[in-house]
C-alpha cells in the first residue's frame, strides 16, 4: 500500500509540471544523420498507437523519475501518459549507456510494483517493453504492441541514414 501511494504520489507531481519545460532543440542539419532525442521521441510518439494522453516532460523530472545523474546525459527526452496507463517514451543520448539500460530496468520494476494492483492490465506491456541502444542514444518504449515501436524507430534511423 506504501509503494502505491508513493507510486501515485510520483505521478502527481509529474502531472502537474509536464509541459512546463518545451523540450524544444535547434532543429538538425538537413544532412545530418545524428539522433535527436527530441525528434525521435516525437517521431515514435505520432507513429505508435497510445491508448493514454502522451506529455512531453520536463528533463529535470525525467532524472528524478529515472534516477539518472544529468551528468552523463548529451541529450533527452521522454513521453509520460496521464498516469492511467504505463505507456512512455524516453530516448537519452548519453556516455553511459549501461547506467541508463539499469536505469530503464529500474523504472520498468517500479511500473510494475506500481500497476501490480492498481491497474493489472498494463502489467502486459510491461512485461515486454521496446528497448534499443543506438550508437550513444538508448531507447525505451512501453506502449501495447512493441513491434509497432520498432517499426517507428527503424523509419526515423533510415530516414537519417537516407539523408
Amino acid at each position: 500500500m506504501k509503494k502505491a501511494l508513493i507510486g501515485i504520489l510520483v505521478m502527481m507531481m509529474i502531472f502537474a509540471t509536464t509541459g512546463c519545460g518545451n523540450g524544444e532543440e535547434a532543429p538538425p542539419a538537413a544532412d545530418s544523420n545524428e539522433i535527436y532525442s527530441q525528434d525521435l521521441a516525437k517521431h515514435i510518439r505520432e507513429n505508435v498507437t497510445f491508448k493514454d494522453h502522451m506529455d512531453i516532460v520536463d528533463n529535470d523530472i525525467l532524472f528524478e523519475v529515472y534516477g539518472i545523474d544529468p551528468g552523463f546525459v548529451i541529450d533527452a527526452s521522454s513521453y509520460f501518459s496521464t498516469g492511467a496507463t504505463a505507456e512512455e517514451i524516453t530516448v537519452i543520448k548519453t556516455d553511459d549507456i549501461e547506467a541508463v539500460m539499469t536505469a530503464y530496468e529500474d523504472r520498468i520494476e517500479s511500473q510494475i510494483e506500481g500497476f501490480e494492483n492498481y491497474v493489472p492490465e498494463e502489467l502486459t506491456k510491461l512485461a515486454v517493453p521496446y528497448k534499443l541502444a543506438v550508437d550513444n542514444t538508448v531507447i525505451l518504449v512501453i506502449c501495447d504492441d512493441p513491434e509497432e515501436a520498432e517499426v517507428a524507430v527503424k523509419s526515423y534511423i533510415d530516414d537519417l541514414n537516407n539523408n
